[in-house]
Parts: C-alpha cells; sequence; structure tokens
C-alpha cells in the first residue's frame, strides 16, 4: 500500500511574497494557540455572567404511602399522597454580589487576555525585527567578504608583479578568514531569528496559501489528492511523494476555478461554476508535481 505525502513547494523567485509586519500580526492572530486559548476564557466568563443572573427554580416534591407493590386494588383509596412546592428567595443581595462577582471575572479575563495579546504581539515584532537586522548584518557581511576578496586578488597581482612580498600576502589571505567567519556567524544567526520567528507564527507562513487533503481506497486502490490555492494572483507548485509501490496512472484530474469568485450556478445558469479538465502530472520516481493555478480547487485520482 502507497504511503502519499503532499508538499507545498517554494514557489519560483517572481512569485515569492515578502511579508510584512501586519501580515506576520495578522498571522500570528489566527494560529497562536496561546491566544485561541485565552479566547476561551473569555467565552466562559461570559457564560458565567448568564449564569449568575438565573434565579433558583421552584421545587415540586410528590411523596406516596400505602402504595400496594403489587398495584392492585383502588389507588384513591388505599394509600396516602403528599406533595409540597418550595422556592428559594435569595436575600441580602446574594443575587447581586454574584452577578457582580461574575462581571468582575469577565472584566479580569478580557485584561487578561488584552496583556497576553500585547506581550505576544510585542514578542513577535521583536522576532520578526531581528530577522530583519540580522538579514542586513548577513548583506553587510557578504558585502565585506566580497570587498575584501577583490583586494586579495589586486594584492595578488602586485605579488606576481614583485612590487610587494609574499608575508604582505599571506597576512591579507590570513585576514580573510576573518571575513569568513564574520559570514558563517551572520548566516546561522540569519537562520535562527527566522527559525524562531516561523515558530512564533505556528508554522510556515509561505504555505498558508495550499491547503492539501487526501483519501486512500486500498480495496479499489484509488488514491484521491484535494489541493486548494488560496492566492488570488500566484500559482502554486505542490510535489507528490509516493512512498512504497506508487499508482501506476492518472484516472481523473479536474479543476475548479474562474476570474469572478462571487460567480453562482442558477436555474437561468445551471453550468456557470462547473469543475474542468485539468492537465494531468506526470509521475516520475514515485514523485508527481502539480502547478496549482490561483483561485482554484483541484482533484486528481490516481489508480493501481
Amino acid at each position: 500500500m502507497p504511503l502519499l505525502e503532499a508538499q507545498p513547494q517554494t514557489p519560483a523567485p517572481p512569485a515569492k511574497r515578502p511579508i510584512t509586519i501586519s501580515d506576520a500580526v495578522s498571522i500570528f492572530l489566527q494560529q497562536n494557540f496561546q491566544l485561541v486559548a485565552a479566547r476561551y476564557d473569555i467565552d466562559t466568563a461570559e457564560a458565567e455572567k448568564l449564569t449568575a443572573r438565573l434565579r433558583p427554580n421552584p421545587q415540586v416534591n410528590l411523596g406516596f404511602q400505602d402504595l400496594p407493590l403489587d398495584f392492585s386494588g383502588s389507588f384513591l383509596k388505599e394509600q396516602q399522597f403528599s406533595y409540597g412546592i418550595s422556592q428559594t428567595f435569595e436575600l441580602g443581595g446574594k443575587r447581586r454580589k454574584r452577578i457582580d462577582s461574575a462581571n468582575a471575572n469577565s472584566d479580569v479575563a478580557q485584561a487578561q487576555f488584552q496583556m497576553v495579546l500585547w506581550q505576544l504581539t510585542n514578542d513577535l515584532k521583536k522576532k520578526f525585527y531581528t530577522v530583519l537586522l540580522d538579514e542586513s548584518l548577513l548583506k553587510l557581511a557578504q558585502e565585506n567578504q566580497k570587498t575584501f576578496a577583490e583586494t586579495i586578488k589586486h594584492t595578488t597581482e602586485l605579488f606576481r608583479l614583485g612590487e610587494i612580498s609574499g608575508l604582505d600576502l599571506k597576512r591579507l589571505e590570513v585576514e580573510k578568514l576573518k571575513f569568513d567567519t564574520d559570514v558563517a556567524n551572520s548566516e546561522k544567526d540569519y537562520e535562527v531569528a527566522v527559525r524562531d520567528l516561523r515558530v512564533t507564527l505556528g508554522g510556515d507562513y509561505r504555505a498558508m496559501d495550499i491547503d492539501v487533503a487526501g483519501t486512500l481506497d486500498a480495496q479499489s486502490g484509488t488514491t484521491t489528492l484535494f489541493i486548494l490555492n488560496r492566492d488570488l494572483t500566484n500559482a502554486h507548485n505542490v510535489e507528490v511523494n509516493f512512498q512504497g509501490n506508487g499508482p501506476s496512472r492518472v484516472a481523473n484530474s479536474m479543476v475548479l476555478t474562474g476570474n469572478d469568485l462571487k460567480a453562482f450556478n442558477s436555474f437561468e445558469s445551471p453550468q456557470k461554476v462547473s469543475p474542468q479538465a485539468f492537465s494531468k502530472p506526470v509521475s516520475s520516481g514515485g514523485k508527481a508535481t502539480l502547478e496549482i493555478p490561483p483561485r482554484s480547487y483541484v482533484v486528481v485520482q490516481w489508480i493501481g
């Protein structure tokens, strides 16, 4: 039985979309689990406010005496019935105090959420600007390395002409190690900063435009892949890796897309929004690459 793994590939350079600080905050607010949990605390506090306003329900008690075990005879003469109705009245402003306590708890939950939001958002912005700073330092280190390499090249020409000694050239070559080390350290710092930012965002923001789901029918040997591209302007490549014995051929390939996102079917135009044939991907070496058009939903089915 083949195992299926689908991964959105890094878009081609023209299709890359840089993310701004506003984009990062928006992604963070949607995906951070700590904020999601804090929002549930607010909902819980709001529910407690509603519960606090409820008044105790009346209680009805019903009792029987001398009830025959065989349920024979007259039920109205041979036994006694008793009933009672009670209602709890809260005195001393107890209900008002309960409501005030629930309102205070709701305000505390709101304040705690705002505090968590402020702290986490500031931490996100700090990591975002750390990425920008480390990127600038990396570019500076690479530029210094390039400039010093040109200096060594020019010095080497002077050495060949006999204008400087070999010791001076050696000193420059040793000095070059310092620039190489600066570039290596800058690359490491930049990679760590990008990793920390992606972890804070809750995933790789580059893959947010693509959603992939799949089904595998072991009896029929049919593998179906469902791919959604939310990007309104750019196509994205998706690489499918079949682990083990992959399917032999593509049975069906359809795409649902269009320029009008508000289009809909009606009795007058029942086929205005309908799937169309999609170019079948070519599989090679257990892999298949699909180019998913912008604002589209693609379904591909393999057999074998």
